[in-house]
């Protein structure tokens, strides 16, 4: 006798998806996870749309305008009020799949994206996602000049108080071609690119995997953080020795 399988409850595939997709994931399983949770059944479509509409995560450029056509209420297959009420957090992805390459990441599709996106949600804010309150921007064998030389956060939306930057590479990548790489783009001149943007609304910053440099840069771009966290499994600071502002009341350490 063959029994028929038993369905899982609707409330617990919610809570199985939502702990998935809290995961930090590599990007090539996120991706993956995206493609297939929709194709179980309507009980995990529902579930997967719910949690991914929460905690938006573009893993690349041509997800980023399928999120743009959401946004622009464009889409078919999403109703704007998914993520205008829902939508807590966005996570961007800026990656390549080998070692970082010399020269500018001016038109890197996913960056440009990373830019539009944001620059449109900081001049529609009264209307969408109000709920907003964190951006995170994970790049992968990236170098670490693109936010500053390219003014990637010159429009920001102001309802976001929570920044996050990491940085990581491929395993293969030695660990002392990371540390000359970090060393020339902090030496690129980046101080030159702050004076044309600033981000006063940011009160929690994270970073991840980049240099003291950066890390003095970016305090200097959030004047105003109340939290200062810096996550050192992706590779130990060198040292600590910056200029914190008057506002900083916590320094977490990972």
């Amino acid at each position: 006798m063959v029994t028929a399988p038993r369905s899982i409850p609707a409330d617990l595939v919610a809570s199985i998806v939502s702990i998935l997709w809290s995961f930090r994931l590599p990007r090539d399983e996120r991706i993956t996870l995206m493609k297939s949770m929709p194709l179980f059944n309507s009980t995990w479509r529902n579930a997967y749309i719910r949690a991914s509409t929460k905690d938006v995560y573009i893993p690349c450029a041509s997800y980023a305008n399928h999120v743009f056509s959401i946004l622009c209420g464009e889409s078919r297959f999403h109703d704007m009020t998914h993520l205008e009420a829902r939508c807590r957090s966005i996570t961007f992805v800026v990656s390549r799949p080998g070692a970082p390459q010399q020269g500018s990441t001016t038109n890197h599709p996913a960056g440009i994206a990373m830019a539009e996106i944001l620059r449109f949600i900081s001049h529609n804010q009264t209307s969408y996602v109000p709920n907003l309150h964190k951006i995170a921007i994970h790049y992968h064998n990236i170098g670490f000049d693109d936010i500053f030389e390219h003014s990637r956060l010159v429009d920001f939306p102001s309802q976001v108080t929570e920044l996050e930057i990491v940085h990581t590479f491929s395993q293969e990548m030695p660990d002392f071609l990371k540390s000359e790489l970090r060393d020339k783009d902090e030496k690129g001149g980046w101080p030159c690119y702050l004076s044309k943007w600033h981000l006063p609304n940011i009160g929690h910053l994270t970073m991840a995997g980049v240099g003291v440099c950066y890390v003095a840069m970016m305090v200097t771009v959030c004047p105003n953080i109340v939290n200062l966290e810096l996550d050192l499994s992706y590779g130990p600071l060198r040292e600590i020795c910056i200029s914190v502002p008057d506002s900083l009341q916590r320094l977490i350490l990972h």
